[in-house]
């Protein structure tokens, strides 16, 4: 994990009701009591406190976001539209970091963080640089809504 970017990441598109405990929860190796009870943690690699930071953005994630950083918000979107996008707003760098369940805590190229992102059915964040990232709710029973988050610097 590298917990500057998560920072930044949480500080500049986190809405700041939330920003120290979604930190905390982050950087926790402390389990959930509630979720000690689910076999289906057993096998993460990461402590579900932190899953429940990432989990946050699954549902109505517009909820703990800061509105003014929404550049993008749909449901129905392509892999190579989010690109374009982005490339418009900046060029992004060599490597972007993913947030999820599975691919957590990684540094991988824009378009590979978003293929996982688009193919895996729960949320995920992709870091791309300090100011822009790509966020994808939960696609369990209907289209996920997916957001490309940009402050201006």
């Amino acid at each position: 994990m590298d917990r500057a970017i998560e920072e930044k990441l949480v500080r500049n598109f986190v809405e700041k009701r939330i920003q120290d405990r979604v930190l905390y929860e982050l950087t926790s190796n402390k389990t959930d009591e509630y979720a000690k009870n689910f076999k289906r943690y057993g096998d993460l690699k990461y402590y579900p406190l932190r899953q429940h930071a990432i989990g946050r953005f699954a549902h109505r994630a517009d909820d703990h976001l800061k509105k003014q950083h929404i550049h993008l918000e749909k449901k129905e979107i392509t892999i190579d539209e989010v690109e374009k996008e982005i490339n418009k707003l900046c060029t992004p760098t060599k490597q972007c970091y993913i947030m999820g369940t599975v691919h957590d805590g990684e540094c991988m190229s824009l378009r590979k963080a978003l293929e996982i992102s688009f193919d895996y059915i729960g949320e995920s964040i992709v870091v791309i640089r300090d100011n822009i990232v790509f966020l994808k709710e939960e696609g369990c029973f209907r289209i996920p809504t997916k957001y490309i988050l940009f402050k201006k610097t």
